[in-house]
């Protein structure tokens, strides 16, 4: 049962790579580039089906990421906390 489990683990991993760099063709093609580059830093958000690759778009109090939708779209998402300065 562990082998099986862990087979299906290895699995899924190999599925999430490949998407992986799909996604990030699409990101590099979006109008995510527009406001900077990727850093090589990424994740896949399973809930959302999104991925998720940082970008160096200077922003105070933000910190960018291109998010990578199921449907080949991309757009940025600032991660803005914080106030405002006034």
């Amino acid at each position: 049962m562990k082998t099986l489990a862990l087979l299906a683990l290895l699995i899924l991993a190999s599925c999430a790579g490949q998407g992986g760099d799909d996604a990030k063709q699409v990101a590099l093609s979006s109008t995510c580039m527009e406001y900077g580059n990727l850093t090589g830093e990424s994740m896949y958000n399973d809930y959302t089906d999104t991925w998720w690759f940082e970008i160096d778009a200077v922003k105070e109090g933000c910190a960018p990421a291109c998010v990578v939708y199921e449907n080949r779209t991309a757009e940025v998402n600032w991660r803005c906390t914080g106030l405002l300065p006034g």
